[in-house]
């Protein structure tokens, strides 16, 4: 299982910290919880018949089919070390679970694989650990993918960010990048990625000069949005970092009514 990931995270936040100041606690934390989301990585992809989750490669993924009792204590080693790193809020929700027994534990995962509220950092960050061994690492483009597909394919999740980029044969092409799995699919440019509208009129982009490369798109048809990260303008950047790195970007679309089509892992 490649590790990849989790290192171009870590650099690319830790490369923003110097240009960054606005963002600085958050890429702060969140190069720390890299660390800790690396290590759950490691510690199943060393033993996935620990975790009982062998054979699930390459097959759909059903969040709600994962064994929660199993996947426990690799939670608990999680909260622990989450403790001292996080916000004082994060660190009391940690600790209460902590206290509260490895039962409510499991059943916060199971809960949280059946709903996916992306406020429960906890077990969100969590999951973003299991769920990338699961489906391979590395291996997680969906390329041929047709469909109009709002949600992952791989594991049903909605997009966190869009990428454009040029790859060979289709200039300028749109992919949405899933807040959970980190699957990359295919998508029409001009289509808003929650509705489907291609209404030309209703869909806007919003840059600014300060980070060319991350703009929002908007669409007034469902009132939603997703920025996008241009990586033919920036081929460094990493997605997920650089949307957590902009969050001047979400204030203006939030001072204009519009809401996120899935806030980011730090709530924003």
């Amino acid at each position: 299982m490649s590790e990849g990931l989790w290192r171009r995270r870590r650099a690319r936040a830790i490369e923003l910290l110097s240009s960054v100041p606005h963002a600085d606690e958050m890429l702060e934390f969140y190069v720390g919880l890299v660390e800790l989301q690396e290590g759950v990585a490691q510690e199943i992809a060393r033993a996935p018949e620990n975790f009982g989750i062998q054979g699930m490669r390459g097959q759909p993924l059903r969040l709600e089919d994962l064994p929660h009792d199993a996947m426990e204590p690799a939670f608990a080693d999680f909260l622990r070390a989450l403790e001292p790193i996080g916000t004082p809020v994060m660190a009391s929700a940690a600790r209460a679970l902590l206290e509260a027994g490895a039962d409510e534990r499991a059943e916060v995962l199971r809960t949280f694989w059946l709903e996916r509220d992306p406020g429960d950092f906890l077990q969100r960050s969590f999951s973003e650990a299991v769920v990338w061994v699961i489906v391979g690492g590395e291996a997680r483009g969906a390329g041929g993918a047709t469909a109009l597909l709002t949600s992952c394919p791989v594991c049903s999740s909605p997009p966190q960010v869009g990428v454009l980029r040029d790859d060979p044969g289709a200039l300028g092409r749109r992919l949405l990048v899933c807040t959970l799995c980190a699957t990359e699919w295919p998508f029409p440019r001009l289509t808003c990625a929650h509705c489907r509208s291609v209404d030309a009129d209703g869909l806007h982009v919003h840059q600014v000069e300060s980070v060319p490369h991350v703009r929002v798109e908007a669409c007034d048809s469902c009132a939603r949005y997703l920025k996008a990260v241009d990586l033919r303008k920036l081929g460094g950047a990493e997605p997920v970092v650089d949307d957590l790195a902009t969050p001047e970007l979400d204030l203006w679309a939030s001072d204009r009514g519009l809401v996120k089509i899935q806030v980011n892992l730090l709530g924003l």
